[in-house]
């Protein structure tokens, strides 16, 4: 899309790469908002990795995690917190997995971005 994005690792490298090559989607950023959910009877706030708006003039928030992080029960107890307070905003949050963002050719093309910014 023309403009750099923040990420905080690889796994959201990938991501945006497949966000910046989706027919669908219009535009995205990362790291959009701040907002808070409640969870065992106390308040916390989340920043999710990314806000995409789609051409149907949908938008998503996404959280993008490793296999071996998603899975972890801390994680899915807090992730259900998680999507019920991005619910209460009229957002849908979705989970990026690991195993759906990554393939030989993100992997490659990645690995070299890296390279050509270090």
């Amino acid at each position: 899309m023309g403009k750099r994005v923040t990420v905080e690792s690889f796994l959201e490298c990938a991501a945006c790469y497949h966000f910046d090559f989706e027919s669908s989607i219009v535009r995205f950023c990362s790291q959009p908002i701040r907002f808070s959910y409640c969870l065992n009877g106390k308040t916390h706030t989340y920043v999710p990795d990314f806000l995409v708006q789609f051409y149907t003039g949908v938008f998503k928030l996404y959280e993008v995690k490793s296999d071996m992080e998603s899975s972890k029960e801390e994680f899915q107890c807090g992730w259900k917190a998680k999507v019920q307070g991005a619910f209460e905003l009229g957002l849908e949050l979705e989970l990026a997995k690991e195993e759906e963002i990554l393939d030989e050719v993100i992997l490659s093309f990645c690995i070299d971005m890296l390279q050509e910014m270090t």
